[in-house]
């Protein structure tokens, strides 16, 4: 059916509307997901399955196997890379024997002594590994500061030959140490660096 003239423009607009709109849609489909950025409740979620984790003395590859997903996918839970589901969050609880409320609140009866992991070397690597595997320098600077502290600070600061001061301010969780002052550390808690490939897709650099 044709209508009169003066209604072309109105129609001529309508359908330029839609096909702009319709444009549109398709360009939004066609773009491709960016990275997300973990949100202060991913990490802090994270954190929490973490500490828990600690206190029970599981290693992230324990707790993988347990719920049927990669060490990987653990790590980037505990560092908030990847949002755990309702139902992902539900079954970590249920390994780790903590109530689904205990993830949202602050419960100092679940806090990791950092003293139970200084008996001895494999232990230490134990925590370290852990502190290691959130990629994050300051957490992994912290976490060798609470060995130094486990194992008293002036003791401490004798058998690794190095200044009670420099200790408090590199190990203290707010800076990044020197490189040396890492390995040091290291070698005076008779542990030690070593490294390992990351497991993701080979790139060609062909």
């Amino acid at each position: 059916m044709v209508g009169p003239r003066g209604e072309a423009p109105d129609i001529q607009r309508l359908h330029s509307s839609e096909a702009r709109a319709r444009a549109d849609m398709k360009r939004s489909k066609s773009k491709k997901a960016t990275p997300r950025s973990p949100t202060a409740i991913d990490t802090y979620i994270g954190a929490q399955i973490r500490e828990r984790r600690l206190v029970l003395k599981l290693r992230q590859a324990d707790l993988a196997k347990t719920l049927g997903v990669t060490v990987q996918q653990i790590q980037k839970y505990e560092t908030g890379q990847n949002r755990v589901s309702a139902a992902r969050l539900f079954g970590i609880c249920g390994v780790l024997k903590v109530p689904l409320s205990s993830m949202f609140k602050r419960d100092q009866a679940h806090h990791v002594d950092a003293a139970e992991y200084c008996d001895n070397p494999q232990a230490i690597a134990q925590y370290l590994n852990d502190a290691c595997s959130t990629q994050d320098p300051v957490v992994i600077a912290k976490a060798i500061g609470d060995m130094i502290r486990a194992h008293g600070v002036t003791e401490f600061s004798e058998r690794a030959r190095m200044r009670r001061e420099s200790l408090y301010r590199s190990f203290g969780g707010k800076t990044n140490p020197p490189f040396a002052s890492v390995v040091q550390v290291l070698v005076a808690l008779d542990v030690q660096l070593t490294v390992e490939p990351i497991s993701r897709p080979l790139v060609s650099f062909k």
